[in-house]
């Protein structure tokens, strides 16, 4: 057994279903909020020319009543959603198999012009320089084809290790037909992107994460 246990996140798929719903009661909680912070700006307004009346006080009541419907609706229904949706295991997979990994799908190579500086000589001319794919400089693999291969990644001499945890998938074949038949295209972006990451951020001291790591005193005398 391995000195640390693998990182790990989950990331939440919600069934095709669901989305347009959870869209539109977010939309309907997010109007009420906004209705209500206006209604309050106008009877605010009102007050400082006349007294506020009984009606004023009932009518914000009633606008903060339906505000808290509407997300109630909208939080009743997540947790529906919850219950039905996919959750992904995504697991690091470990130093050398993530940079061995990069090195096989290296960053894309454009040709760019780049204009002569302001302050640069009359006869200056443009000058075309090599640099990685604006898509890919931010990662520093091609984003094209490296997000499937890590995706399904699973390491032939211990299947245990793998990218995908959960579902379980037999094979790389089985994890690609996943991600190509049953994965939303708007749904690929977050999960690649939690899973690069979740190899390539560095560890936090857990000492540091402790309310008293700011306050700590010298006990030497």
């Amino acid at each position: 057994m391995g000195h640390i246990k693998p990182r790990t996140t989950s990331v939440v798929i919600y069934q095709g279903d669901d989305m347009p719903r959870l869209t539109e009661l977010r939309r309907a909680a997010e109007t009420a909020r906004q209705f209500e912070e206006a209604t309050a700006e106008r009877l605010a307004e009102t007050s400082e020319v006349a007294r506020a009346g009984d009606d004023d006080a009932e009518e914000l009541v009633a606008v903060k009543a339906e505000t808290k419907a509407r997300q109630d609706e909208y939080d009743a229904f997540v947790d529906e959603a919850a219950e039905r949706a996919l959750t992904i295991e995504l697991h690091a997979i470990g130093r050398k198999r993530f940079r061995d990994l990069m090195a096989e799908h290296p960053p894309r190579k454009v040709l760019v012009k780049v204009e002569p500086a302001p302050d640069a000589e009359e006869d200056a001319v443009p000058t075309v320089v090599e640099r990685d794919h604006e898509d890919d400089a931010g990662y520093d693999v091609n984003t094209e084809t490296f997000p499937d291969a890590l995706l399904t990644f699973i390491d032939p001499e211990n299947p245990e290790v793998r990218t995908i945890a959960a579902p379980e998938f037999a094979s790389r074949s089985a994890a690609r037909a996943f991600l190509d038949d049953e994965l939303e295209e708007g749904d690929f972006p977050g999960l690649w992107v939690a899973a690069y990451y979740l190899n390539r951020m560095p560890s936090a001291d857990p000492f540091q994460s402790k309310y008293s790591a700011g306050h700590q005193t010298s006990t030497v005398t």
